[in-house]
């Protein structure tokens, strides 16, 4: 080949591949337009999202606080003396209330969930009882013509569990299985309890012979909004029982055949706790409506005015309790300056100050009296925030008669009416106070009897193993006496063994160190 030829060629190629360049720096412009155009789309996207969660969980705030006064002025009518026909509109006016609180609940446990917002609340808890009370809490809505069969044998130990998501879950898809059948049969089984590693996976069977689950919407059941229910059902039910599910390590499993039935097979895992006490099983504080609260002096918190009104009226007819009231934090503090109160109940979101901050000052000056957030505001970061500010509970609104029995029976349990010699009588007198509730003179002496030589062996066990910080047998004697002080209906005492059973799971010796000296203390005054 001439040389003249050869130069022609290389020439010609340098052009080519300069042509080539060109075009690889415009692909690489326009994949950098179009990585930015999708950035700008996924975030715009992303916005929107947010957005419309936010939307969700701020609706479902403000459709919360009126449903207050409308299911606790159902309860407060119910009380009364009413007609056949009355009552019967007035069943249906809380069945629609109970509804749209249910629906309401939901779209602001999707908005959580899809924020991973949602937090596990692990406590000891009495399993099968808990399973049998979901059972008991459908057994009405089951039609007459459909056998209902509990299978929820007996368990010898309590299990560390999310008590509030269990009953959830189970509540969901036990009103299906109760609003889809017609006739025959719904089953509900404890089917198998196995160990995995330290866990126990618990697998749960709820089956029914009812209309079964479409062939059109069986992959999707378990998608937000995909309804078994095309007439009233929201389609969230099972998502969320599913996401929950999910959250405890386990799932929900279903089989199901278009006009035979469906089997929802529900795994979660949990951990086992303390064996039960053959002589003692008490799992919660028990509400006595015969329990005397008038000597208890209350102050409400809340801005709204039918609120408030309904709030007074409930604790005078549920429980004859006279309250004082307060219209926002700034009076609720004034009040609690120059008032002693063993118990105020306080809402978040108010004018002129707000409960937070409210609770804040008071703790500045006053330490003991037991304050509670009542909010609609239920992610656990408000939880947080609410506990941070000094507040000793949380009720969810819109809360029921019993929720507010449930705190004025812990309050009551650590306030005694009549003055003791010693602190050890009082103390003595608290758990006879307790126990006499469930059981005879004679019995509740020698059941406080086995408690104080447990009291004994625990202390012991616990002065030998601080100077060593054997946290994993310190960890277990707090997690122990915290159940005896329960037991005992001493709640201050329990919290304080909870608070140190905390401090040992997270390996925090320091904080252990600070804290037990005070406790065994007071936990000796109980025989001393």
């Amino acid at each position: 080949m001439k040389k003249r030829d050869l130069k022609e060629k290389i020439k010609k190629l340098e052009k080519y591949i300069e042509l080539l360049e060109e075009k690889n720096s415009k692909l690489q412009r326009d994949k950098l337009t179009l990585y930015h155009l999708l950035h700008s789309v996924n975030k715009e996207l992303d916005e929107v999202l947010v957005d419309k969660q936010t939307f969700i969980a701020m609706m479902s705030h403000e459709l919360r606080s009126p449903l207050n006064p409308l299911l606790g002025n159902c309860a407060l009518l119910l009380k009364t003396d009413l007609s056949a026909q009355q009552k019967k509109y007035l069943g249906q006016l809380n069945e629609s209330a109970e509804f749209l609180k249910a629906l309401i609940s939901d779209l602001l446990d999707v908005s959580k969930l899809k924020k991973r917002k949602v937090k596990l609340n692990i406590q000891e808890l009495n399993l099968d009882k808990l399973l049998l009370y979901c059972a008991e809490l459908v057994e009405s809505k089951i039609d007459k013509n459909v056998e209902f069969e509990v299978n929820i044998p007996v368990l010898p130990y309590y299990v560390l569990a999310d008590k509030k998501h269990l009953q959830q879950i189970f509540g969901n898809i036990l009103t299906n299985a109760a609003k889809f059948t017609k006739e025959g049969k719904v089953t509900f089984s404890l089917t198998e309890i196995n160990q995995v590693d330290n866990k126990l996976e618990i697998i749960v069977d709820i089956e029914d012979t009812g209309r079964g689950i479409p062939e059109d919407i069986k992959e999707t059941v378990f998608e937000p909004f995909s309804s078994t229910d095309l007439e009233q059902g929201t389609g969230l039910g099972l998502y969320i029982s599913h996401e929950l599910a999910t959250l405890m390590g386990g799932d929900i499993i279903v089989q199901s055949e278009e006009g035979k039935g469906s089997k929802f097979r529900v795994i979660f895992y949990c951990e086992k706790s303390v064996e039960k006490s053959k002589d003692l099983i008490v799992d919660k504080l028990t509400i006595d409506d015969k329990r005397d609260y008038s000597h208890l002096k209350v102050l409400i918190v809340e801005d709204i005015d039918l609120n408030r009104a309904f709030q007074t009226e409930l604790f005078k007819v549920f429980f004859s309790v006279t309250v004082d009231t307060a219209e926002n934090g700034r009076v609720a503090v004034e009040k609690v300056k120059t008032n002693s109160y063993d118990i105020i109940f306080m809402d978040i979101r108010m004018p002129v100050l707000n409960g937070i901050e409210a609770a804040k000052e008071i703790r500045t000056f006053n330490k003991d009296v037991h304050i509670v957030c009542m909010s609609a505001n239920v992610y656990r970061e408000d939880m947080d925030e609410a506990e941070l500010a000094g507040m000793n509970d949380f009720i969810e609104k819109p809360f029921e008669y019993r929720d507010i029995g449930a705190r004025l029976a812990q309050v009551s349990s650590v306030i005694s009416k009549e003055s003791f010699e010693s602190q050890r009588n009082l103390l003595h007198q608290l758990a006879m106070n307790h126990f006499q509730d469930h059981f005879d003179e004679e019995t509740s002496f020698r059941l406080i009897n086995i408690a104080a030589k447990d009291l004994k062996k625990s202390i012991l066990i616990i002065e030998e193993n601080i100077y060593t910080q054997n946290i994993k047998v310190l960890k277990d004697t707090f997690h122990a006496m915290k159940g005896i002080f329960s037991n005992l209906g001493l709640v201050v005492l329990a919290k304080q063994a909870d608070e140190l059973q905390q401090f040992a799971r997270e390996n925090d010796i320091y904080n252990i160190e600070e804290r037990v000296g005070d406790f065994l203390l007071d936990a000796k005054e109980f025989f001393e």
